[in-house]
């Protein structure tokens, strides 16, 4: 009867019963049971089972072990991550055995009762990778012996019992079955991960960005023959909201998410209203589906201008926004490709999708271009280029097309203005 207690784990295991068998060879464990945390129980050569087996390659003056089999059974086990994961109720049958001077192998099943994952999810984590970043989050050494280790597991839930919890996910269920192959420096993946049910959020939109599963039509297939992280998993998601506009009227948004993982195409649509992909998304982001003046029926001009400068407040608020959310995504990775001589900054507002270029060449070249296109016809494009020419001298060209529809009336206008600078510091030593 042996306790002793992992310090590194944190784990106190309690050692009940087993044979331990010692000759000049090797070590034969037969029906070994011990309890971990007073709560799960591990077998090694348990009744069924072989005996585990560590075949020496020498005894003196150091022990070294040259081949091993142990068959391992573990019931009602429980493993946290605090912030990242908790498996509350797992179980496995599994087999390590190999030679220890060339490789090991891992086999077996793993069965997840109950456990969720509840990380958040960081946009610029999605969006930069850590070999951009210049980051590392693996080992700091290498371990050839269990990098190279080859695995043939079968990971799989018992019902839809896991569950997704985070600032994407507050809710969602999800039956997992994955066969886990290739080694642990490089694990290939095959199998699905049915989402259920539950909900999960579009940041950036509020109480209206919550979206229900719609069921049986959700999965995440992965292919172990395709790039992990990049051409696999396949994202095949759909959902439904039933959103509010601020005029009271009900539109049922449904979002589609489509395609692998690092090329999913997200398109939304109003199947009861018949909102295009744009209005539905200026619905998601200020709860309106049109700037259209029409829409309020008013004679009066002050009040018609006083909704539009409340539209323009609008766009500013929600342009910041969207902006926040999408340059993790774009602008930081392009600064990063091009040390910061390029910034490219996309964003959405109720009066329009807008692109804003960004350059630089040291000093010397500065660049800006706009463009912009609204939801009722609305485009503008604007182009500055300032250059440095001396010390004093500078040269500012900008030029700007707009075309404007007003009641049925499309209004074109072009302008092009070139500018020469002379600026001369004049200083004042005053007593």
């Amino acid at each position: 009867n042996v306790s002793l207690r992992l310090r590194d784990l944190g784990r106190l295991i309690r050692v009940e019963t087993g044979n331990l068998t010692l000759n000049p060879r090797e070590a034969r464990i037969e029906k070994l049971r011990a309890t971990i945390d007073d709560q799960g129980s591990i077998t090694i050569g348990g009744e069924g089972q072989e005996p585990g087996r560590l075949v020496f390659a020498q005894l003196l003056p150091t022990i070294k072990i040259k081949y091993a089999h142990l068959p391992v059974r573990g019931e009602r086990l429980a493993y946290r991550s605090p912030g990242v994961f908790a498996l509350d109720d797992i179980g496995f049958a599994l087999e390590l055995e190999g030679d220890l001077q060339k490789q090991l192998s891992l086999s077996g099943d793993v069965r997840i009762v109950s456990g969720r994952f509840t990380q958040d999810v960081a946009i610029r984590d999605l969006a930069i990778s850590s070999r951009l970043l210049g980051e590392s989050y693996g080992r700091g050494k290498p371990n050839p012996l269990l990098d190279d280790m080859r695995l043939d597991l079968r990971v799989r839930t018992v019902g839809d019992t896991f569950l997704l919890q985070n600032n994407l996910a507050p809710e969602m269920y999800a039956l997992v079955d994955l066969h886990v192959g290739g080694t642990a420096s490089n694990p290939q993946l095959d199998g699905s991960i049915l989402p259920t049910d539950g909900r999960f959020k579009i940041p950036g939109t509020g109480s209206r960005g919550y979206f229900d599963l719609v069921p049986g039509t959700n999965s995440i297939v992965f292919v172990g023959t395709k790039v992990l992280g990049q051409t696999t998993p396949e994202l095949n998601l759909e959902a439904e909201s039933l959103v509010t506009d601020v005029d009271g009227l009900e539109h049922n948004v449904r979002m589609r998410i489509r395609g692998p993982v690092s090329q999913a195409e997200i398109s939304f649509s109003s199947s009861d209203t018949g909102l295009n992909q744009n209005e539905t998304l200026l619905l998601l982001l200020s709860g309106r589906s049109s700037t259209s003046s029409v829409r309020f029926g008013t004679s009066s001009a002050n009040l018609g201008r006083n909704l539009d400068t409340g539209f323009q407040v609008a766009g500013n608020v929600t342009r910041d926004l969207v902006d926040n959310l999408l340059q993790p995504y774009i602008s930081d990775t392009l600064g990063l490709l091009t040390g910061d001589k390029l910034q490219l900054r996309p964003t959405l507002g109720p009066d329009g999708v807008e692109v804003r270029l960004f350059g630089r060449a040291g000093r010397y070249l500065r660049l800006q271009m706009n463009y912009l296109q609204g939801f009722q016809g609305l485009r503008q494009a604007r182009n500055e280029v300032r250059l440095w020419l001396a010390d004093f001298f500078s040269f500012r060209t900008f030029a700007e097309y707009l075309v404007l529809p007003q009641q049925g009336i499309v209004e074109t206008s072009t302008s092009l203005n070139l500018e020469l600078f002379a600026e001369w510091p004049i200083r004042f030593d005053l007593p």
